[in-house]
């Protein structure tokens, strides 16, 4: 899902913040270049390990993090 970045001064003006399994690694495997930071829960890492390792290769910022914190940028639960 993408979310408009209004509220958030951190966000390039054409930044943009996809979240959700699917919409992410649709991302991914359509534009990877496209791809700024990732951050995925840790207790997930084995779900996203192809694109993890991909950020790593391509030296793209990834941040395994605990599920409130994800919550907490992603401003929703789900």
């Amino acid at each position: 899902m993408n979310k408009p970045n209004s509220g958030r001064p951190h966000l390039a003006k054409d930044e943009h913040r996809y979240y959700g399994k699917n919409a992410c690694l649709a991302l991914w495997k359509k534009r990877p270049q496209d791809l700024i930071r990732v951050y995925v829960r840790a207790d997930l890492e084995h779900e996203y390990k192809m694109l993890l390792q991909d950020c790593a290769k391509n030296k793209k910022s990834f941040h395994l993090v605990k599920e409130q914190d994800l919550e907490k940028l992603t401003a929703t639960m789900h």
